[in-house]
């Protein structure tokens, strides 16, 4: 990559290649890099080599991508500076690359602020997204990743993990999003833990077409709509979950879904809004035990308009 200073010691390399006069040589160096401001005002800047990362201060205003992961076993690390863009386009970009760590960095204003697309085994922790207008970090067909510590606020959606599986999320705050604070959309057998959903415009925590998932340790309160909605999503497994003060309702709403698990969940109503939406008869017999005395009375109008919420106070 063209401008970044390596270390001395890959320097030193490089003049003994060139006095013992080898012009090529197809050898892999894993040194030290630094980025600064330079080395981005052409363009996105564009990692091709294993190595560690070091961004050296705030760079801002940047139309473009601002760094794309172009190689296996990179370290980036932010070294607590910030990358701030103009509304469009990643932060950090990795696609189809593997032994990747993104850590101690804060990226703003871009359309996404971490992209890993096709990527699986990479790790992103101690990171700080905030008002970018897609999603704070957003994975597509990306598999086998670890998150930890961050903080995801006025994003379009906080945490957003599309046909992702098998990833392990921990240690998460993510509020005053536009939209939802954690979106699983069609990824299966992830692990999360430690969550806060606050006071997010949609939802705290949605899944949809979202499988086998086991969530622990969950906040989700003051979000406009749902704490947690469930889409079309079974076999999932919710432990220790804090529902309070949301909108249209504190406790899982649960849309064509089966066979979740809820265990020692506090659900606070103190809001009693729709607490579950029946729109199928898949959800019919998930919730029997509980509706059955609403069913006895208002079967007929749940067929003419089986999309209707149902209260807490008619039950």
């Amino acid at each position: 990559s063209v401008g970044v200073e390596m270390i001395s010691k890959n320097k030193f390399h490089t003049i003994i290649l060139l006095v013992l006069g080898i012009s090529s040589i197809n050898m892999v160096y894993a040194g030290v890099y630094y980025i600064t401001a330079n080395n981005l005002t052409g363009g996105t800047f564009t990692i091709t080599q294993p190595g560690t990362y070091i961004l050296t201060e705030n760079i801002t205003g940047l139309s473009y991508t601002a760094i794309k992961i172009d190689a296996d076993n990179v370290v980036l690390t932010g070294n607590g500076h910030v990358l701030s863009g103009t509304g469009n386009y990643y932060g950090v970009l990795v696609v189809g690359h593997s032994g990747v760590e993104i850590k101690d960095l804060t990226i703003t204003n871009f359309g996404s602020g971490i992209y890993l697309r096709y990527a699986s085994g990479n790790t992103i922790s101690n990171i700080r997204v905030s008002d970018n207008t897609g999603s704070g970090i957003w994975f597509h067909g990306s598999c086998n990743n670890v998150i930890s510590n961050v903080y995801a606020s006025n994003n379009g959606n906080g945490i957003y993990l599309y046909n992702s599986s098998n990833n392990i999320i921990s240690n998460i705050i993510t509020t005053n999003n536009n939209r939802n604070g954690f979106f699983l959309d069609r990824s299966n057998n992830n692990t999360v833990s430690n969550i806060n959903a606050i006071n997010n415009g949609y939802n705290g925590i949605y899944l949809q077409h979202s499988n086998y998932n086991v969530m622990s340790h969950v906040t989700a309160t003051n979000n406009a709509r749902y704490g947690m909605l469930f889409w079309h999503s079974s076999y999932n497994t919710i432990q220790d979950y804090d529902l309070s003060g949301n909108g249209l309702g504190n406790c899982s709403e649960i849309c064509g879904s089966k066979d979740n698990v809820f265990i020692n969940t506090n659900i606070k109503v103190d809001n009693p809004k729709t607490v579950i939406k029946i729109v199928s008869i898949t959800d019919i017999s998930f919730t029997l035990s509980f509706f059955v005395k609403y069913l006895a009375t208002n079967f007929t109008a749940l067929l003419a308009k089986p999309d209707v919420p149902i209260d807490v106070n008619d039950i």
